[in-house]
């Protein structure tokens, strides 16, 4: 018996329906979502999916691009919260156990530790950082501007390319205001800078318009990190702006704990760049995450409960959550 077209399309459109909810449920965002893009993709089928594929929230396999060898630099810790009987683990211990499974990256111990609420006083703490950096300088920004507290930066990062610093600066391609000519003297000087997901028409499907990075980082020689609410642009400069400057909070600290923020730059930088960083190689990729001192393990020990192992140093905890559009 003949099908008549009306019955076609209530086949088609079934099989729409039950063909883009299963995809979209199995991508496990929040319920509100997922409804609201079932029902829009239902509902218009040829206006909602070109939206859906330019804007949609979908996961873009970034776990593929995480990197294999920096969890394993850190892997040892993550068995430790593995292993840790939860009866022995403090209130924090176990939501710093839950941090580790959500992101991979296990707390660490840190020393150091300094707040800003201005952007003045943490650019100079920045600008200074920079110009110790023996290795490498490691930064990702959503905003950076080449207006002068932008260009301090940039001539501070200049200076330590041209003394043979490596030097990365991945910068979001909606965030960033970064001009040609300081991007010319940047790359002359030998910086390597990248842009997050430009845009390419004729790519939308993969890099979609909304998948941006709003990660502030900067990590110099894999021992001191800078990260928080401060992007590089004079907005957060109260020499700069006066009263109208902006009120923010950023943390720079040193220690162990630094191996999250470089992990994290690190999966945004191979993603866009595809490039290694000296994976095969592993006494090179050793510098991007410098072994801790012996008996560093006060992670563990405080979040059972053990607070005289602790250092006498003071160190602090600090866990780095991940997030992102995916």
């Amino acid at each position: 018996m003949d099908l008549s077209w009306g019955a076609l399309l209530v086949v088609a459109q079934f099989a729409w329906v039950v063909g883009i909810a299963g995809y979209i449920m199995l991508e496990r965002r929040s319920p509100t979502a997922t409804l609201a893009w079932i029902m829009l993709l239902a509902a218009l089928p040829f206006i909602g999916a070109p939206i859906y594929l330019l804007v949609g929230p979908r996961r873009l396999g970034r776990k593929k691009h995480r990197l294999g060898l920096a969890r394993r630099r850190i892997g040892n810790l993550l068995q430790q919260w593995r292993e840790a009987p939860a009866e022995q683990l403090s209130i924090q211990g176990q939501l710093m156990r839950a941090g580790a499974h959500l992101s991979r990256l296990p707390p660490e111990a840190a020393h150091e530790m300094r707040l800003f609420f201005d952007g003045d006083a943490c650019y100079d703490a920045l600008v200074a950082a920079i110009g110790r950096a023996r290795h490498h300088v490691n930064l990702e920004y959503y905003i950076f501007r080449d207006d002068p507290t932008g260009m301090r930066i940039i001539n501070a990062l200049i200076e330590r390319a041209q003394a043979g610093v490596e030097v990365r600066l991945l910068v979001d391609a909606v965030g960033a205001r970064l001009r040609g000519p300081a991007l010319r003297r940047m790359r002359e000087a030998g910086m390597d800078v990248r842009i997050f997901n430009g845009m390419r028409v004729f790519r939308l499907w993969r890099r979609l318009m909304n998948f941006r990075t709003h990660r502030k980082i900067v990590v110099v020689d894999g021992r001191l990190g800078f990260t928080g609410g401060m992007n590089i642009t004079e907005h957060h400069s109260v020499r700069a702006r006066g009263d109208e400057g902006w009120r923010d909070t950023h943390v720079c600290f040193a220690g162990p704990a630094v191996h999250g923020l470089q992990a994290t730059f690190l999966e945004n930088w191979v993603f866009t760049t595809e490039d290694d960083m000296g994976c095969k190689k592993p006494d090179r990729f050793a510098l991007f995450f410098p072994p801790p001192p012996a008996g560093s393990d006060v992670a563990i020990a405080t979040a059972m409960g053990h607070e005289n192992s602790v250092d006498a140093g003071g160190a602090q905890i600090v866990q780095i959550l991940t997030s992102g559009p995916d």
